[in-house]
């Protein structure tokens, strides 16, 4: 708690004087000043997952100071007793504010919105307003963001092959969304939203893999929409580039793949069983918790692969 009341303008001037100040000092006045005391939230993120890089655009929003502690799950962090002990499910992102600690990407935007906004535009208090707000963000979570992994991750992180069945679930996941946008600008009110931060940060990655918006109108105008709103809070650099990250990552995958293929060794048993081997890619996300069947078979000389995700992505990245 703040012992004396500091009026807004006289905190501002201190503020800005701080700039050349040691980052511990700084913070340490930023929180007196503008939090009362209380010390930044912590934020266990990694850049370029897209829940993570929601967590960051609302704090630019919001103008919330966060202390960033880079998790990095390819290399096992998430597994260190500290993280285990502080969030059981060993995910990202996951927040601790004061002793509160807090994961699933979607319920920390609604506590960072109600905590520090201020006011209720990102989460408006009307209570059939908050419920629309509320179904968007479980339409991320459940559908679309849910279809967007479950057609591109076994290809990014496992190199499977694509799946057209999954294509498709992704485009009526789209159409649907275009349709919830009709007459609208935004996705749950009148103003911008966690909801509309939330969906945007999706459509963006799905945008950035390749995917074909021409269908969607609707969602065309409200993503540029949304992209502008938030082009003043360092959205390029927070989402956009990240985007393009795992992008990059997808692609990677892709042509390391092409190069594999199997010959037909002209012999019957060649025609039933083929051996596996699973690249070093592959066997580090089995061991992190995404385990695959293999189903092979060959055709005209040439040995496929189908692939049955058992649990689609690791167990330490968020939604």
């Amino acid at each position: 708690m703040c012992l004396v009341e500091i009026p807004a303008q006289l905190a501002a001037e201190l503020t800005a004087h701080l700039q050349d100040t040691k980052s511990v000092v700084k913070e340490f006045v930023y929180c007196l000043l503008i939090r009362g005391g209380d010390m930044a939230p912590t934020l266990y993120y990694l850049p370029p997952s897209p829940p993570c890089r929601s967590i960051l655009l609302l704090a630019k929003l919001l103008d919330l100071e966060l202390d960033l502690k880079v998790i990095n799950i390819l290399e096992g962090e998430q597994m260190k007793p500290e993280f285990v002990e502080l969030n059981p499910q060993h995910c990202v992102p996951t927040m601790n504010d004061d002793g509160l600690v807090l994961w699933e990407s979607r319920a920390i935007l609604a506590y960072m919105a109600a905590a520090f906004g201020k006011d209720d535009s990102l989460y408006p208090k009307d209570i059939r307003i908050r419920a629309l707000v509320d179904q968007r963000l479980m339409f991320d979570l459940g559908t679309l963001y849910q279809r967007m992994a479950e057609y591109y991750f076994p290809t990014m992180f496992m190199g499977a092959p694509f799946d057209e069945s999954k294509k498709a679930k992704l485009s009526e996941a789209l159409g649907w969304f275009d349709a919830i946008l009709k007459g609208r600008n935004y996705a749950a009110a009148d103003q911008f939203t966690i909801a509309d931060l939330t969906l945007l940060v999706t459509l963006s990655q799905i945008d950035a893999f390749g995917f074909d918006l021409l269908p969607y109108a609707r969602i065309k105008q409200w993503y540029r929409r949304c992209k502008n709103y938030l082009e003043p809070y360092d959205y390029e650099d927070i989402n956009g580039s990240q985007a393009l990250v795992l992008a990059q990552m997808l692609r990677s995958k892709i042509e390391e793949c092409s190069c594999l293929y199997a010959q037909d060794r002209n012999s019957t048993a060649a025609q039933t069983s083929s051996e596996v081997v699973l690249n070093a890619s592959m066997a580090r996300h089995a061991k992190n918790g995404c385990y695959l069947i293999f189903i092979v078979g060959t055709k005209e000389e040439i040995v496929t692969f189908r692939f049955k995700i058992v649990q689609l992505r690791p167990h330490n990245v968020d939604a």
